[in-house]
């Protein structure tokens, strides 16, 4: 959602029609590619299971999803 808001900011959209279906299409497109990361990431690391491969993108995904949301929280407290 946050690439969606970006977008719509940096091109200027003022629709909310435009802006759904930006997001729709993100979405469409974004989701199917989380499963082929999982996919490629056990098979590079190959000894250890499937799971456990996919416990740990997850975790470091939320873990830098939740500092990019620390940081950006702090550019909109500065902002005017």
């Amino acid at each position: 959602m946050f690439t969606v808001l970006m977008f719509a900011y940096v091109y200027q959209v003022t629709s909310q029609i435009y802006i759904i279906v930006i997001a729709g299409l993100m979405g469409f497109f974004l989701i199917p590619s989380t499963s082929i990361m999982i996919m490629y990431g056990s098979q590079l690391v190959f000894p250890i299971d499937e799971g456990s491969s996919a416990g740990y993108l997850l975790a470091a995904s939320q873990t830098f999803g939740f500092i990019v949301g620390i940081v950006s929280i702090s550019f909109i407290d500065r902002s005017p």
